[in-house]
């Protein structure tokens, strides 16, 4: 079977949703931390910030293979060249690693129009595929 690569705007709005989950969480975590916490407060604060980040498109992408924004566009991740393979926790870090990266002034976008297989930045380092599900 040969999966056909998923269309942008839908990766884009996934994208846009899973951001907007995540931003709300930590928004409501930093009305728990008083504007006077110590930075030792504040460093360890932002280290569970980033860990929960990372984890939310590690954790959802090596398990289910998608994430919430990407399910209600039943759209999966998999490994590139593979029909249906499942993911490495090490390829799912890399690609979480890399996402930032592949955000900035649109340089994963830029990549992924040009890329027949329309793999963004992250998608490329970390052997990846986001295609359209047929089944969710």
């Amino acid at each position: 079977m040969n999966l056909k690569p998923a269309p942008l705007f839908p990766r884009l709005i996934a994208f846009l949703i899973d951001i907007t989950l995540v931003t709300s969480v930590l928004t409501a975590l930093e009305w728990f931390i008083p504007e006077t916490s110590g930075l030792a407060l504040q460093i360890i604060v932002s280290i569970l910030e980033l860990c929960f980040l990372l984890g939310y498109f590690i954790v959802g992408v090596a398990r289910y293979g998608t994430t919430i924004g990407k399910r209600i566009f039943r759209l999966r991740v998999v490994l590139a060249g593979e029909n249906e393979a499942p993911l490495s926790w090490w390829r799912c870090f890399l690609r979480a690693l890399f996402l930032p990266v592949s955000c900035i002034m649109g340089v994963g976008l830029l990549m992924a129009l040009f890329n027949p297989r329309r793999q963004a930045l992250h998608d490329a380092i970390a052997g990846t595929l986001v295609v359209k599900s047929l089944n969710s």
